[in-house]
């Protein structure tokens, strides 16, 4: 499940930078897959049977961070993290090497925006992140 909907993608998007791109809805669903990942495996905060958060602010926050995600990948234009950990390949007589593309290092990597949001001072007591223990 996405935590933001193409709706949400489509508030948050420059309108210099319309139409949001054609794949968006799995855009979504990929950030959001990053953040369960990279960032939300660890964090506390309170969930329904499903597992969804059941704070709006916190369901704000989550859908926000995954448009910002979704953003700064088009911006970089790399939403597979490859032109950060590929510089260069050769197959055989043919060498290609790719011109560096912004900050990125991995798929994977958080950029500031989403940490920012996710980090809010409203979210203090309602979202902890990078929570350790046992299960």
């Amino acid at each position: 499940m996405a935590y933001a909907t193409v709706v949400d993608l489509a508030a948050a998007w420059p309108s210099e930078q319309l139409p949001l791109p054609a794949d968006a809805a799995r855009l979504l669903a990929d950030a959001s897959g990053v953040l369960d990942a990279a960032v939300l495996l660890t964090a506390v905060y309170d969930v329904d049977a499903s597992g969804d958060p059941t704070d709006p602010a916190v369901t704000a926050a989550f859908a926000a961070a995954t448009c910002a995600l979704v953003r700064w990948w088009e911006e970089q234009g790399d939403d597979l993290g490859t032109s950060a950990t590929v510089g260069s390949v050769s197959i055989g007589s043919v060498s290609l090497t790719r011109a560096a593309a912004g900050q990125a290092t991995s798929g994977e990597d958080i950029p500031p925006r989403v940490w920012t949001l996710l980090r809010s001072p409203r979210l203090a007591c309602r979202l902890r992140l990078g929570v350790v223990r046992n299960c």
